[in-house]
């Protein structure tokens, strides 16, 4: 976390005063217009704690931030009543930003995105019933047919649904989305009911939402994730049992988490009211779980076993990892499989990557056509692409490159939608068009595209993209 960071969580989570000191000593040292999109979603929360300071610079721009959030909010959650409406009668939890803002009845303070959805198994047809009826369409269309529903993707993957001008739906269902342990305990305690436009709405107990997000945070998909933990933790804080939040990590085995948040609170932000409880409770649950968890790995193996023999066909197949994967790969295989690579990517591209960058860089306007079985010296390709359901490739570009286009082009794109992921980051979907391009600014010398399909489904639902076409054209500033 660098400077900027920490300067804009305790600009949201000091005093009013202290805080007002460290945004204009922040400001002073970077420009308003140069903060990152990390403390850009957090300005709205900085307003809320120091809008009644007095010499706030850029006090506007601040007070814009957090209008402009209320008015997206307000207007896609108007969108969503009849929705609401319809499910009250269903067993749902509201997950993450949208749970937040019906607590603290703060549209403004929270940056949202999606509205997740936790669903029990007995509501999920039903759900999706509901879904349909309201015109929402899954924005990945790759149902697995060997799923009885053929609506449930298999191995732990939430179901996206979308709809023109309306925010997307992530449906989460019990005992197949992770983190499986926690959404099973939201469940099994009733919801908080909060009235809203006459409508009630269902979300976990503070508790169980905090707990959620450190877990979210601690993955760090985003370069945000942790920062808005910090910010939840912020929100929540007056909400929450200490005692009871400390249990519900012990039962959830996330202690570590815990520990990183509690070492962060008290020696950066020093916050007082879980000070003494979270540490003594953290270090007396830490010794517990090294006594009595002595087994846990040869569990979690065993888990990781089942699943990959769940998701493969024959032993034959588990011929062609031996012969095809190194360690590296073949860790990269089992995550990707087992639904957790995403966690894990970031730290993957940073320190180990899968895929060596070839000595000479590829050539601008040249068409290449991929995994064709064609040995190319200016990329280099996954040798496990269909495999995994995952069709890599790196490359590098001409030295002093400042903005590329980047075209990938195939047929197949247009019968389901993959998902384009760039050094580790999630650039977009194809959208069921057989072109998906994008623009890079300043791109990284080694650049390692993914393509996926979105719900890393078994081999007999795969879709074989070889022959793929390539092209990067160079543009000017």
């Amino acid at each position: 976390m660098n400077i900027e960071h920490t300067s804009i969580i305790k600009s949201f989570s000091s005093e009013p005063d202290e805080a007002s000191i460290i945004w204009n000593e922040l400001i002073n040292k970077i420009p308003f217009g140069e903060l990152d999109a990390a403390s850009i979603r957090m300005l709205p929360m900085v307003y809320n704690n120091v809008k009644n300071e007095i010499g706030i610079p850029h006090r506007e721009q601040l007070k814009g931030a957090y209008r402009y959030n209320w008015t997206i909010n307000a207007k896609n959650i108007q969108k969503l009543k009849l929705f609401l409406k319809e499910i009250e009668h269903l067993d749902y939890r509201i997950l993450k930003g949208w749970a937040l803002n019906f607590k603290t009845s703060k549209l403004g303070q929270r940056v949202t995105g999606d509205l997740d959805i936790l669903i029990s198994k007995e509501d999920f047809i039903e759900l999706i019933g509901i879904l349909k009826k309201n015109q929402y369409t899954h924005k990945f269309d790759t149902p697995c047919p060997l799923n009885p529903l053929n609506n449930l993707p298999i191995g732990g993957f939430d179901i996206t649904y979308s709809k023109i001008d309306q925010i997307e739906i992530d449906v989460h269902l019990e005992n197949t989305t992770t983190p499986t342990k926690l959404f099973q305990e939201m469940l099994k305690i009733k919801p908080e009911k909060i009235i809203w436009n006459s409508i009630i709405i269902k979300i976990p107990t503070a508790e169980h939402l905090l707990a959620h997000s450190l877990i979210h945070g601690y993955q760090k998909v985003n370069p945000t994730d942790q920062i808005q933990t910090i910010g939840d933790f912020e929100i929540l804080k007056s909400f929450i049992d200490p005692q009871r939040f400390v249990q519900i990590c012990s039962k959830l085995n996330i202690n570590h988490i815990l520990s990183q948040l509690d070492s962060t609170v008290n020696v950066e932000f020093q916050f007082t009211k879980f000070k003494k409880q979270i540490r003594n409770l953290t270090r007396v649950v830490y010794i517990c779980k090294k006594l009595l968890n002595k087994n846990d790995f040869s569990v979690k193996s065993l888990k990781i076993i089942r699943l990959i023999r769940l998701r493969k066909k024959s032993k034959e197949s588990l011929r062609i990892i031996r012969a095809k994967f190194n360690g590296r790969a073949l860790s990269y295989y089992i995550w990707l499989k087992t639904g957790s690579l995403r966690p894990l990517e970031a730290f993957f591209d940073k320190y180990l990557f899968f895929l060596s960058a070839p000595s000479r860089p590829i050539v601008m306007n040249n068409v290449y056509t991929l995994f064709s079985g064609e040995r190319k010296i200016e990329i280099n390709e996954s040798n496990v692409a269909k495999e995994s359901q995952d069709w890599r490739f790196i490359f590098r570009v001409p030295l002093r490159t400042s903005r590329i286009n980047v075209i990938l082009e195939h047929e197949l794109f247009k019968i389901g939608s993959f998902a384009i992921f760039v050094n580790g980051k999630l650039k977009g979907t194809t959208n069921l068009s057989s072109r998906y391009n994008f623009e890079l600014n300043y791109p990284n010398d080694r650049i390692e595209i993914s393509i996926r399909n979105p719900l890393h489904s078994c081999l007999n639902c795969g879709i074989d993209v070889s022959a793929l076409k390539f092209i990067v054209n160079q543009l000017s500033i």
